[in-house]
């Protein structure tokens, strides 16, 4: 049930759209009955907030986790199903010009957030292009391609099976070197273009002159200068900014991702890839 801009508040579950969700369930149910079929829900895509992007990651976080708590409870009474859907989170991207809102930081980490859900972050958006003339709209093939990573991992998930996206964990300097270290179920990979990494929290101009994967989970990023002792922040695909953004995509944006590829079957002239999420950790 699509809500475009959706906020906080029309997501509880005295809603209007929360409650137009549970009687498209209805619908269905009435529908297939006619068919002598009963309706089974397999999977939730939950996207929230798009509406309230300055909302903090701490309340984007518990926002939701109670969301995805209600659905789950709501719609299997009234599927009366036994087993859980699934609850996909798509990890937002921004908009064309702005990528600094915290809402994504919390998408993120969707699945590790509510380890006693079925919850899946199968994928970010920012590698995907926008539809043409909107600020944050995916395109059709971005949706496409979106989905069809997300029916992957949830039938992973069913098979008793990992799947998760790389993910920043840690980040230490030596001399003029940051290291970052990732979560992966498979060695990294850094593709061409545009790195993705950037510094936060200081005022000096340090830049990143190279990046490159070492040990298959690491990426090693050499600076032109020395960083302050403390108060910086390694930021991947998050935290950009590009006001004059006239492309197709978001201004956050990324190379890296693991070493799986699979041919699409909903577009077979696309490579399904999963990339890293965007993240932030402290620099140590």
């Amino acid at each position: 049930h699509p809500a475009p801009g959706i906020t906080a508040a029309e997501a509880t579950r005295d809603a209007v759209p929360y409650q137009a969700l549970l009687d498209s369930v209805r619908t269905g149910q009435t529908a297939l009955g006619g068919w002598d079929k009963t309706l089974f829900i397999d999977r939730v895509r939950l996207s929230l907030l798009s509406g309230s992007p300055q909302t903090t990651k701490t309340d984007a976080t518990q926002h939701y986790g109670t969301v995805a708590r209600h659905l789950i409870q709501d719609l299997m009474a009234l599927s009366d199903q036994d087993a859980a859907p699934a609850i996909v989170v798509i990890q937002s991207a921004g908009t064309r010009r702005v990528g600094t809102s915290e809402v994504i930081l919390a998408e993120g980490q969707f699945d590790l957030d509510n380890l006693t859900l079925p919850a899946i972050v199968p994928s970010p958006a920012y590698p995907w292009p926008l539809m043409k003339g909107t600020p944050a709209t995916p395109s059709a093939d971005a949706s496409l391609l979106l989905d069809e990573l997300s029916m992957l991992a949830v039938a992973e998930h069913h098979q008793g099976r990992r799947w998760f996206c790389p993910v920043m964990r840690a980040a230490t300097i030596d001399g003029r070197t940051i290291t970052a270290e990732f979560a992966t179920m498979a060695e990294l990979v850094l593709e061409d273009g545009l790195h993705g990494f950037h510094i936060l929290g200081t005022q000096a101009k340090v830049k990143i002159i190279n990046a490159e994967v070492i040990g298959g989970d690491k990426v090693a990023l050499h600076l032109d200068a020395d960083l302050p002792a403390s108060g910086v922040s390694l930021a991947y695909a998050w935290g950009h900014c590009a006001p004059d953004n006239t492309t197709d995509n978001t201004a956050n944006h990324g190379a890296l991702r693991d070493e799986w590829t699979q041919p699409s079957k909903a577009l077979p002239a696309h490579t399904l890839r999963r990339f890293a999420l965007a993240g932030c950790v402290a620099v140590r």
